[in-house]
């Protein structure tokens, strides 16, 4: 799931759809873990534990579009899924890295 640290808000902000399954889950319940890989060693991570502080609707895909722009080095396809898409704000409680 793409995301982006807010440094100044000391918040995760992750993009999403109404119509997921993930969507209902923290709708319901707002515990969540982000288990973050290091692409060059998979035996060093960070796992991040925190609750849903907001479900804000994005109805451009505003993050959706800059999320691109960050994962798929600037290119930026049409958000056809606008209309659903919400910005989901985690606020960390607990973390734990792993170093190989």
């Amino acid at each position: 799931m793409w995301f982006v640290w807010d440094a100044d808000q000391e918040v995760i902000r992750l993009t999403h759809t109404t119509k997921r399954f993930n969507y209902a889950h923290v709708s319901r319940d707002p515990r969540v873990a982000l288990l973050i890989w290091d692409p060059d060693d998979p035996y060093r991570y960070i796992q991040v534990r925190g609750v849903v502080q907001s479900i804000e609707p994005d109805p451009t895909g505003a993050l959706h579009e800059a999320l691109q722009k960050r994962y798929r080095n600037g290119l930026v396809s049409d958000v056809s899924d606008r209309a659903q898409r919400v910005v989901i704000t985690v606020r960390p409680v607990d973390y734990k890295v792993r170093n190989s």
